[in-house]
């Protein structure tokens, strides 16, 4: 009897402990608000600037780079390229010359020609497609993009308990959930086929995708997100920079 009582009194207490940590009611419409917010800076589709990727086993490492710092003003621009007239025959600087000349094409970047360089600019239309950092890890190297879809969660498809992260010492709840998202409506300047196919797909790459958050004063957190995939970005179509890994 004794038994009894105490194997009773075990699981009342895992029950009550579960019960204590269950997200409150109406957390999968709150949750799916604080992953959208959180997530409307995380591009997907986007436009190498001023470098061509390698591609290698799925994903890429960076090649030819024509990005530069701008130490000549007193004030540096947020991106400058430059590609010297003498490299332009060689097939990885052609493959960047050839996308800068599309984004001149599409209002995002301005042409210096000189008679030893051609100097790139970013131009106030470009600044909202800006990205070389990596907010949730889908920028390894803080590459720098012209991004033209972001991710857009569409449902919270289960919720967890995970344990506090023993760096933390605050009250939080912590939680893992999965969600669905699409790919954003991309930008009008990329409806260009050239620049779509010169384009890398920032991770997550799959739906479903993970998210570990947490609640504390009655608001959601993201903290991280990630697939099953090794969460490493994917060359859109590898023939396009194809010439340009062959030099």
């Amino acid at each position: 009897m004794n038994r009894t009582r105490r194997f009773s009194a075990f699981v009342a207490a895992l029950l009550l402990s579960a019960c204590s940590h269950a997200p409150p009611p109406g957390s999968q419409l709150a949750m799916l608000n604080a992953l959208s917010s959180a997530l409307d800076v995380q591009y997907h589709a986007c436009v190498p600037l001023g470098w061509n990727p390698v591609a290698v086993a799925g994903t890429y490492y960076p090649g030819y780079v024509a990005s530069l710092q701008n130490y000549e003003e007193t004030w540096d621009a947020i991106w400058r390229g430059s590609i010297a007239v003498s490299d332009i025959a060689k097939p990885r600087v052609r493959a960047v010359y050839d996308v800068l000349n599309h984004l001149v094409k599409a209002g995002l970047l301005t042409r210096k020609h000189t008679a030893l360089t051609y100097d790139y600019y970013l131009t106030y239309k470009a600044l909202p497609y800006y990205y070389d950092t990596s907010l949730f890890g889908n920028n390894r190297g803080d590459m720098q993009y012209l991004c033209y879809s972001k991710i857009v969660p569409e449902r919270v498809v289960w919720v967890e308990n995970k344990s506090r992260p023993s760096d933390w010492s605050g009250p939080a709840q912590w939680y893992q959930a999965s969600f669905t998202w699409t790919a954003g409506p991309s930008a009008a300047w990329a409806r260009d086929p050239f620049l779509r196919e010169h384009s890398i797909m920032l991770p997550p790459l799959r739906s479903p995708t993970t998210a570990k958050m947490f609640y504390i004063d009655k608001t959601w957190h993201v903290v991280k997100i990630y697939d099953k995939t090794w969460m490493m970005p994917r060359v859109s179509d590898a023939a396009a920079w194809k010439a340009a890994a062959s030099e």
